[in-house]
């Protein structure tokens, strides 16, 4: 009775390693299956937000010309200077979304 319940524990324990094993050896193809799943993700959120940020810019740089021209202010300095910055942190924000493209797209192409 004794030796039979020893081989049943042994064999249970040895059962337990087994698929304790097994879960390790399948936990980082896991992991990158959902690291891929959400670069794919992020992608195309990224994609959608570059679209949204090409769109909005002319409509903030002609709401930009109406708010200079209502005061009167339409081809001063103030308006260039304003139009210049807003061009510039276009310009980065869609330099900073493209970097996220480009890095989202490594990580889908590893």
């Amino acid at each position: 009775m004794q030796l039979n319940f020893a081989v049943v524990l042994s064999l249970g324990s040895f059962g337990f390693s087994l698929v304790a094993c097994w879960f390790a050896w399948r936990a980082p193809q896991r992991l990158t299956t959902l690291k891929k799943f959400e670069a794919e993700r992020d992608l195309k959120v990224k994609k959608l937000y570059r679209e949204r940020v090409q769109k909005e810019y002319p409509e903030q740089v002609s709401k930009m010309k109406a708010e200079f021209a209502a005061r009167g202010l339409a081809s001063s300095g103030q308006c260039k200077k304003a139009l210049a910055e807003l061009k510039s942190t276009h310009e980065r924000e869609l330099g900073m979304i493209d970097a996220d493209i480009a890095y989202f797209k490594q990580v889908l192409g590893a």
